[in-house]
Order: structure tokens, then sequence, then C-alpha cells
């Protein structure tokens, strides 16, 4: 069977890399260059769309891009990432290089933000702690391409608190970050060009040059996404159901329990059908996109609410999506969901996708939806990911020691004659006898539970009074495992792998793109 018909990526592979500076890349080096050049040299894509070809529509929006031979796409919503996901930026180079290609980074500014704070970390009396800064103007119900612009002076005051509680902040990219960040010659800065200003100036300084970052934003408004979607419209329920079915078939392969994951399944009923669409009416927030078809005609929906009707056969021409549709003229926004984002990437812009985990996990709904809804596969796809700790201060203590003295502590409480220096006599005496007198009850009248309960509670009454001998020592043994269970929680705080990674110091960052870049090497 051809590469590109089979997953590439092992399911069972997707696992976080557990240690510092460890490296994921999902499938083998070779495998992936193999399906890659299987891919360029197959045939230019068929696949069904309005009035042309999934081929015509990946030459002219690479055209209308400016990018030619193989393109290698990673991408990530606007937001303060770890560097797992700067893995996937240096993998992308890494590979373009490789291929003598391009790589191309797509900003996900069409996403919700997912928090109003950063989590910095800092070291007081020797332990970790985590500290959250708000971050200028965040509106959780906009997404990052509608971020208010603010003053520079609210970012500095930003980076400012950062530096203030982050206690290697001298050795840390974030200085370079944060400079390029506030480099603007106007008072004010917007969201998201300053993160791609940034985010650029990171891969420059690493040796990641002529990465380009495209707009999720900006890809959504040309003819060719207008296109790919007008495909899903005309296709309306059968595409849904493809879609459900992928999701259905995703859940059962994995065992997956909650309807909603990796993605929540369309709605359809006898009238209307939901695409995995966002529709944005002008100046409020983003809706579900719903389709009624009819013979000639399709009404759009976001939500509840009535948007637009289209006629069928119009926009069943490719020439009608050469300039912006009637809704994007009122001021209407449609952006891809995640599997719809996927499929453009990989259908029409990517010769090479990288994932991340979660996304690599999900993507398998994509495969199977787009193999049924356009008839072809998508570019082939690569997880890479990667672990990097900061260098906070760690206790090295192990779950297995808090188990160790949890155990300790319930056998002085079940079994003090054995823990205690010198627990007296008469009552060790007593204990035995009454364990003697419980194990011929268990032997002799198991159904006896009411006796059997009466020793036992004598048992228990001899070891209090035990303990009670000896107090220091419980008090010492509990208070081993609160320090140890505290201990741990600190020492998760520092080994958290989701730290922005401009907190990392710039010789780690280094590290990790030379071990990147040797994992996607073919030996």
């Amino acid at each position: 069977m051809p590469l590109l018909m089979r997953r590439l990526i092992s399911y069972d592979r997707l696992q976080t890399p557990p240690e510092h500076l460890d490296v994921l890349h999902e499938p083998a080096p070779r495998r992936l260059l193999d399906a890659l050049r299987e891919h360029l040299s197959s045939a230019p894509q068929r696949g069904a769309v309005p009035d042309s070809t999934l081929g015509a529509l990946r030459s002219s929006l690479r055209a209308r891009l400016h990018l030619s031979g193989p393109i290698v796409v990673s991408g990530h919503q606007v937001e303060f990432f770890h560097a797992g996901v700067l893995a996937k930026d240096i993998a992308a180079h890494e590979l373009a290089q490789q291929t003598s290609g391009s790589a191309v980074f797509l900003l996900v500014d069409s996403d919700l933000p997912k928090t109003r704070q950063l989590i910095v970390p800092r070291a007081a009396g020797g332990a970790a702690q985590c500290v959250p800064i708000d971050i200028p103007g965040c509106d959780l119900k906009q997404p990052a391409e509608d971020q208010p612009t603010l003053l520079r002076e609210d970012w500095l005051d930003f980076f400012a608190r950062i530096a203030n509680v982050y206690p290697f902040y001298g050795r840390s990219m974030l200085r370079e970050y944060s400079s390029a960040w506030l480099a603007t010659t106007g008072p004010v800065v917007d969201f998201c060009t300053a993160f791609i200003r940034a985010q650029t100036a990171t891969e420059e300084t690493l040796g990641l040059r002529d990465i380009r970052t495209l707009r999720i934003s900006a890809l959504a408004q040309t003819p060719e996404f207008h296109a790919l979607l007008a495909h899903l419209m005309l296709n309306a329920r059968s595409a849904a159901q493809a879609y459900n079915a992928a999701q259905s078939s995703y859940r059962q392969r994995h065992c997956v329990r909650v309807a909603a994951r990796p993605v929540p399944p369309l709605a359809i009923d006898h009238e209307r059908v939901e695409l995995p669409v966002w529709i944005t009416p002008p100046g409020r927030v983003r809706q579900r996109l719903f389709v009624r078809p009819a013979a000639s005609w399709l009404e759009l929906w976001a939500g509840d609410e009535f948007a637009i009707t289209l006629p069928r056969d119009e926009i069943a021409r490719a020439a009608y999506h050469a300039q912006p549709g009637p809704l994007e003229q009122t001021g209407w926004k449609l952006r891809p969901r995640a599997l719809l984002l996927s499929a453009f990437a990989r259908l029409l812009l990517a010769d090479v996708f990288v994932h991340g985990i979660g996304g690599a996990r999900y993507d398998e709904v994509m495969e199977d939806f787009a193999r049924e809804v356009w008839g072809v596969a998508p570019a082939p796809a690569a997880c890479i990911s990667a672990t990097l700790h900061l260098p906070l201060p760690l206790n090295r203590v192990t779950h297995r020691d808090v188990n160790a003295a949890r155990r300790e502590l319930r056998d002085l409480h079940c079994n003090p004659q054995r823990q205690l220096d010198t627990p007296p006599a008469e009552l060790v005496a007593q204990r035995a006898a009454l364990v003697r007198e419980s194990e011929s009850l268990k032997r002799d009248r198991p159904q006896d539970h009411q006796v059997r309960r009466a020793v036992f509670a004598q048992i228990r009454q001899i070891n209090e009074r035990m303990l009670a001998t000896e107090e220091a020592s419980v008090m010492r043994c509990e208070q081993r495992v609160a320090t140890l269970t505290e201990q741990l929680a600190q020492d998760e705080l520092a080994r958290d792998r989701t730290y922005f990674f401009a907190l990392h110091p710039y010789d780690t960052l280094r590290e990790l793109t030379d071990r990147v870049r040797a994992a996607c090497h073919c030996s």
C-alpha cells in the first residue's frame, strides 16, 4: 500500500517526552521523507471542489503566497507557548533545509485565548512558586485577530513584571523576545503583529531564518479557502455525516468514551446542518455555522441567527470566489475550526505538516474525513515535540518516596508494635492475643460479622494506646509525609514543561535546536 494511504503516525507513540531535552519524532525521519517524495511525485490531486480541482487550487494558492518547492508547515495559536511547540518550528525549518524547501508557520489568530494570565515561576525559600501575571487587555471572548490594540507602555509593564518575578530573566531568551515585541515606532502595539515580530526574532536568534508566518485570518479570505468551503456547503449533509463517522470511528478505535472528544460531532437535523466553521457577525462573538440547503439556494445561519441566502449555481463556480463574498463585504467573518483548518493546510498548502501531540491525535479524524469528502489523501504529517525544564531548584523527591512514607505511616497506625522503638510489652501481648482470636474467628466463624468487628475494634484501641506512648514518633512520621508531599508538589511545579519557552536560557534553547535537528536528520 502506498505510504500516503497509510497512517504514518503511530498513535501509541504519541507520548510526552519525559525528561529534560527529550525529543519526540514520529514517524522516523526516513519514513517521513519517503512519504514526502511519494507525495511530490504523485499525480495532481483531482479531489472534488466547485468548478475546479484541488490541484488547481493548490497551485493558485501557492502562487498567490509566492511559495514554491516542498512546503513544510507547522503552526499554533497566538499564545505564549511552551518549548514543545517551538520544537515544531525547529523541525519544520530543518526538514525544509533537507528538502531545499520552505518552512511556513501558520498563526492561528482565529482562535480564542485560553487564559488571561501568563504563569511565571519564581524561587522562594529554595522552592518553586507560581505567579500569575495578567496579559494586558486580554478578552477571552474575542479571537486573537480581534484583541484590542494597546499602548506600548502596557506591554512594557507586562514584561517588567515578568522580569521582577522570574529569577533567571538575565539568562533567558525573554530579553530578545520582549525587545522585538516592543520594537514599534508608534505609541500602540497590535497583539498579533507584535507576536509575529517577537517569534521571528527568536527564530533568527536560534539560526532559524526565513520561516514564513501566515495568518489564518488572511488565508480564510482567499478564493482557495472559499472554494474548499463552498464544496462543504454544497454537500453539507454528506460532509457532516462523513465528519461524524470519522469522529465515531476514532472514538471506537482508541476507546474514547467522551462523546465530544477529540472534537464534538456536528449537529444534523431535517433542515439544518452544522459545518466545522466559525461565523462571526460584525462586532459580536463567533457562532457555529449552520447551513439550510434547498434545491437552488443555501441559507447560512450563525447559530440561531439567520445570516444570508446564497444561490447554489453561483457558489459552485470558481470565478465567484475570486472576490470577497457578500458576507465578508458586510463585515461577517468565516473561519475554519480545527479539522477544516488542518484539511485546508494539508490539502492545499503543505507538502509536510508538523503537528504537536494533541494535533497529531485529532488529525486522524481529519484524514478519514478528507478522504471521504474530497477523495484524496492529505499531505503527510509528522509529530514533533520536546520537553524542557527551567533551571529551578529541585528537592529531587519522587512519587516513590512519597508512597513509601505513606506506607510507613499506615503501617505505624496498623502495626505500631513493629514501628515504635519501645512499645509497652503488656499492650503488645494483648494485641497478639486479639490477633490470634481474630484469625480464629475468620477461620471458624466467618459469618459472625458482629463478633469479628468487635475484635477489630479492640485491636484498633490497643494500637491507639500504643501510639499514645510515643506521640513524637507519630508526629515525625506524619510530618515526613506532609513534607515529602509538599516537596513533590514543588518539584512538579519546577519540572512543568508548559512554561513559556522564552523563559528558558538561550543556551538551553540552542541545545534544543541542535537535538531537534539531529532527531529530524536521516542517517
